[in-house]
């Protein structure tokens, strides 16, 4: 750190610093991602002290103190802890405004509520100057039209900030979500932490947890850690534990006042970002099979994530170009109630000019791993690539164009066993435009267990091609009586 941003720094921590100094402060932090990472380091390292000084002189209360942020990209911004300050979520008691930290020369003005801790190619809307890393905020609208942002509350909350997302931060422990997605860890001194919305709110009772609103106000939450509570109008409160989650329509959406809720059940929710490389999968309970050096599979940090502002996903890559079926494979076992609806999502990039389908499907395990039920994700046409349905009697449906080049969401519905079949729905959407979905619907045969998920290339790579994958959300609803998942976005 230079003497200036030093000094800088520690004034303005201290509550010392002019309007004068805070105007070069700024400047000296905007643009210059180093320094943004060094100046919110210090303020976190200033507020670790204090607060093991304050426990009696503990050094464990000094050195055991840092974690993770929420989950290292959507969720947390970062990985865990030491590469960078920058990228460090808060523990308890790690930050906490004074009211001498405010900015100076805004005399009259409200104490800030929340602070700005990490950047990943962030747009706000209507910002002449895009705040930096370090920039308080004051209760407020907040919008982010693309790429990423964490923010840290005044009580501790960290909550990442995933584009296109629009919210109002109320006060230093609670904030509302009008649309998009975010991701909150909330350490013990900001228990309580709330988010409402239009149809309900969220209550932190312990807890990591991602919530996503629709423009429309339907809510869909899920709880990654601890537990939260679930504040509904009209109805008893409802205690969600990990790995439950709950969708609830937006309000007015059944015509009857009273909107739909479904309770669910989390079997695979990965967005690959504290996952550092195949290793990692694999202890994760991930399986793959890479066969050259030109046929891969990786964990990479695209430039730009449509699927929802994040950094890392896993890419599936073919380069070999020879006449060899066989290509890069990755799977995971899928434990499935058959009784119970099941909803399958995830994003996906195709990349490249190429020949191959790339595909994902659904099967039993065993030998020849059997297929019940196949989408082509990009299946090769002379004008345009399309998505496409195939069963195992080899029968297919095209649901729609795609393309390449273009993160796409695809959400995979199957209703319970009835009467020998079940009915399948398969919606395609591009994932920045909610409004360009494509939809079909089959029966798939109810004989065959479904037991495993696994994505790969299809055809020979005669040119090569990569497929980008992020965002893999599997659930069943927690009620067996549940009505279909179709539908729920």
């Amino acid at each position: 750190m230079n003497d200036a941003l030093e000094s800088l720094t520690l004034r303005y921590l201290d509550g010392l610093c002019s309007a004068g100094e805070w105007s070069r402060l700024q400047s000296t932090l905007r643009g210059d991602a180093a320094a943004q990472r060094r100046f919110v380091g210090f303020c976190l390292e200033r507020r670790a002290m204090r607060e093991a000084l304050s426990r009696k002189g503990s050094i464990e209360a000094l050195t055991g103190t840092l974690v993770p942020s929420v989950r290292a990209r959507w969720g947390g911004v970062a990985t865990w802890a030491a590469a960078a300050m920058i990228l460090l979520g808060v523990t308890a008691g790690l930050w906490r405004w004074s009211q001498n930290t405010l900015k100076p020369g805004a005399n009259g003005e409200a104490a800030p509520v929340a602070m700005i801790t990490d950047l990943r190619g962030a747009t706000w809307a209507g910002e002449a100057d895009a705040p930096a890393v370090g920039t308080p905020l004051r209760a407020g609208e907040v919008e982010l039209t693309s790429g990423s942002a964490q923010i840290m509350l005044d009580r501790g909350a960290v909550v990442d900030l995933i584009a296109p997302v629009r919210l109002n931060l109320i006060d230093a422990n609670q904030m509302s979500v009008h649309e998009g997605r975010v991701a909150a860890w909330v350490p013990e001194q900001a228990h309580g932490f709330t988010v409402r919305t239009a149809g309900g709110s969220v209550v932190d009772l312990g807890t990591a947890f991602d919530l996503s609103v629709t423009r429309a106000g339907a809510m869909d939450v899920m709880v990654r850690v601890g537990q939260v509570r679930l504040d509904l109008p009209g109805r008893p409160a409802r205690i969600l534990t990990a790995g439950d989650g709950a969708y609830v329509e937006a309000p007015g959406a059944t015509g009857t006042g009273d909107a739909a809720v479904m309770m669910r059940r989390a079997l695979l929710h990965e967005d690959f970002e504290t996952v550092a490389d195949t290793a990692e999968l694999a202890r994760r309970g991930w399986t793959f099979r890479q066969l050259t050096e030109q046929q891969t599979i990786r964990i990479v940090e695209p430039t730009r994530s449509q699927s929802g502002g994040g950094t890392n996903v896993v890419e599936l890559s073919d380069m070999d170009g020879t006449k060899d079926l066989y290509s890069p494979r990755l799977e995971h076992d899928l434990d499935i109630d058959a009784s119970r609806p099941l909803k399958i999502g995830f994003d996906y990039l195709v990349a490249g000019t190429f020949t191959e389908n790339p595909s994902v499907l659904l099967g039993s395990r065993g030998s020849g791993d059997p297929v019940v039920l196949g989408v082509l994700l990009a299946y090769p046409d002379a004008v345009q690539p399309y998505a496409a349905l195939r069963q195992a009697n080899s029968t297919s449906a095209k649901i729609g164009l795609i393309e390449t080049g273009a993160w796409h969401h695809v959400d995979i519905v199957i209703d319970p066993v009835q009467l020998g079949q079940r009915t399948c729905t398969i919606t395609i959407a591009p994932a920045m435009d909610a409004g360009a979905k494509m939809t079909t619907r089959t029966t798939i045969s109810a004989t065959a267990p479904l037991e495993r998920i696994t994505w790969l290339f299809n055809m020979p790579p005669a040119r090569g091609g990569r497929l980008l994958l992020d965002n893999v959300d599997i659930t069943q609803p927690l009620d067996a009586a549940n009505a279909s998942l179709d539908g729920k976005q």
